[in-house]
C-alpha cells in the first residue's frame, strides 16, 4: 500500500519513465497518521534535520528532479530540508509536488528556491488534497507533466 505522496510519485514515474527514490530517515516515522503528524509538528518547531537512511550515489546524473512531499503544518517535512542540504541541485530543474490536508504548497516552493538558489525550481508544481489523491489518474498526471513543456 502506498502513502498519498508515494502514489503520486508512482504515477509521475509511469508518465516520465524516471527512477524512483524514497527519502527515508534513520528514525522511522510512526505507522499511525496522527502520531506521524505530531512528530512532524515537533520536528518543524525544532527546525530538526533528521538523518537520512537513504542516499543518492549519482545525483549528478540527473537533470530533472521531481521532489514530492506531504505538506505538514504549512511546510515540508524536515527530512526534505536535510535532503536539500545534502545535495547540490544547481543547474537542475526541480519540480515540486505535494499532498496536503488543505494548505496546498503554502510557502514550500519558495523554501525550495531558498535552499537551492542555483536550481530552476518550477513554480507550477502539482499539489493534491489528501482527500483527492485516490481520484488522481494516470491521465491527470500525464496532462500536468505535458503542461511543464519538458522532454523526458
Amino acid at each position: 500500500m502506498y502513502g498519498n505522496t508515494q502514489y503520486l510519485a508512482h504515477l509521475i514515474q509511469r508518465v516520465t519513465g524516471g527512477e524512483l527514490f524514497l527519502i527515508q530517515t534513520e528514525a522511522r516515522y510512526p505507522a499511525d497518521y496522527d502520531a506521524t503528524v505530531t512528530q512532524g509538528d515537533k520536528e518543524g518547531k525544532a527546525k530538526a534535520r533528521p538523518k537520512l537512511a537513504s542516499h543518492i550515489e549519482n545525483i549528478a546524473d540527473y537533470e530533472i528532479v521531481f521532489l514530492g512531499f506531504p505538506n505538514w503544518w504549512y511546510d515540508m517535512p524536515m527530512a526534505l530540508y536535510t535532503f536539500l542540504e545534502e545535495y547540490d541541485l544547481s543547474g537542475k530543474t526541480v519540480i515540486p509536488f505535494s499532498t496536503s490536508g488543505g494548505s496546498g504548497f503554502s510557502d514550500t516552493v519558495s523554501s525550495i528556491q531558498s535552499q537551492e538558489p542555483k536550481a530552476k525550481v518550477v513554480t507550477n508544481g502539482l499539489t493534491v488534497l489528501d482527500s483527492n489523491v485516490a481520484n488522481s489518474k494516470f491521465e491527470d498526471i500525464d496532462k500536468w507533466v505535458k503542461s511543464l513543456g519538458l522532454s523526458f
